[in-house]
């Protein structure tokens, strides 16, 4: 007989292919897949596309390692099982590895002067994107602003700062974060020094500023030799110290809050020495004339000024003010009563009087005719009586 053999060999079908699930990584350059092992057949990784690398001796361990993973770039890896003659089963997993993001910078704090909008100032996001929120306060982004480095915000207050905070993210990496605080003055109390002082004889003061209800008021000396006294630069009634009569001393109120502009008021306080006591000289009696030399101490301090208290006397044109002032109209039936005041600003006058008596000429003198009496003891004279003045008999 001649036989012959045929061997019949059934091949089971491979086990499907399950290659995971996909993974998105962070700032990695490996991995690890985790395909579902091949019960019936092989199973065996290849990469479909991208820069990743199945490490050497891995491509048939379903949790193979794979090295040069990029960040710019996913990468497909396919799990394909295969048995003999049957069709092969294959299934993808993308690995996407995302970079991390920049680090968030939300720029410098701001401190601002009586607004309510600002713009920020991030440090844009090179990598993954920029996103701006509020931390705390009653500051707004503004519509469509949220992703820009650059926002400009809105609704900020002078009461409360807002803290606005700059998150940088990218995909499943830890998100970084910078917080930016805005803060606004409101702008300061308008500076009322209060009204100029004149003063008589004191060296000390107290000033009259207006408070300053927003921000701070300040107390400092402009020029002069006065000086505010210690503990007292900031309080609006401050004393102050070491004033003069010779010179006068400005003092300025400035109020201040913050970055905004300052306020500022000044008040010259002047002070007037005491005028020379009057001393208007001794009275004056004269005789038969209408005219006089007056003769006060002239005023070394201050003003002095002539007037008439009484009497038909007055004052030449022009010597008001001379301490040796001559005056007319003098009369023998009434004397002039001359006051000579001296002043100086506030302080108070000093005055003193001067009395000018003119005495008329006397009457002529008539005795008499001579008298001869024979034996008397006694006898009757026969002199006129004086119009002007008194008459009397010497022997």
């Amino acid at each position: 007989n001649s036989t012959d053999d045929v061997v019949i060999t059934v091949n089971a079908l491979p086990t499907t292919a399950v290659a995971g699930a996909d993974q998105t990584l962070c700032n990695v350059t490996t991995a690890t897949l985790a395909a579902t092992p091949a019960t019936s057949g092989t199973g065996t990784w290849t990469v479909v596309t991208g820069p990743g690398t199945i490490d050497a001796g891995q491509a048939n361990n379903p949790n193979a390692t794979v090295s040069n993973l990029s960040a710019t770039t996913a990468t497909t890896f396919r799990w394909t099982t295969s048995n003999g003659v049957c069709a092969n089963s294959t299934d993808d997993v993308v690995i996407t590895v995302n970079a991390l993001p920049t680090t968030a910078v939300a720029g410098a704090d701001q401190t601002l002067c009586n607004v309510t909008t600002a713009t920020l100032a991030a440090t844009p996001a090179t990598s993954g994107t920029g996103t701006w929120t509020v931390v705390t306060g009653p500051g707004t982004i503004d519509a469509g602003q949220a992703n820009n480095p650059n926002a400009t915000v809105s609704n900020l207050s002078t009461t409360t700062a807002t803290t606005f905070r700059w998150t940088t993210s990218n995909g499943v990496c830890a998100t970084s974060t910078d917080d930016v605080v805005i803060t606004v003055n409101a702008l300061p109390t308008t500076a009322v020094a209060g009204a100029d002082q004149t003063l008589c004889n004191v060296t000390t003061a107290t000033l009259a500023a207006t408070p300053a209800t927003t921000g701070t008021g300040t107390w400092t000396v402009v020029a002069g030799p006065g000086t505010i006294d210690a503990g007292q630069a900031n309080n609006p009634n401050a004393t102050v110290s070491n004033l003069s009569a010779t010179t006068a001393t400005t003092f300025r109120w400035t109020t201040s809050n913050g970055v905004c502009a300052n306020s500022t008021d000044d008040v010259v306080i002047t002070v007037n020495a005491l005028p020379t006591t009057a001393v208007a000289g001794a009275d004056q009696t004269l005789c038969n004339v209408t005219t006089a030399t007056l003769a006060a101490t002239p005023a070394t301090s201050g003003t002095g000024t002539w007037t008439v208290v009484t009497g038909p006397g007055t004052i030449d044109a022009g010597q008001a003010n001379n301490p040796n002032a001559t005056v007319s109209n003098l009369s023998a039936t009434t004397a002039t009563t001359f006051r000579w005041t001296t002043s100086n600003g506030v302080c108070a006058n000093s005055t003193d009087d001067i009395v000018i008596t003119v005495n008329a000429l006397p009457s002529n003198s008539v005795a008499g005719v001579n008298q001869d009496l024979c034996n008397v003891t006694l006898t009757t004279m026969a002199a006129n009586a004086p119009t002007s003045g008194t008459g009397t008999w010497i022997k």
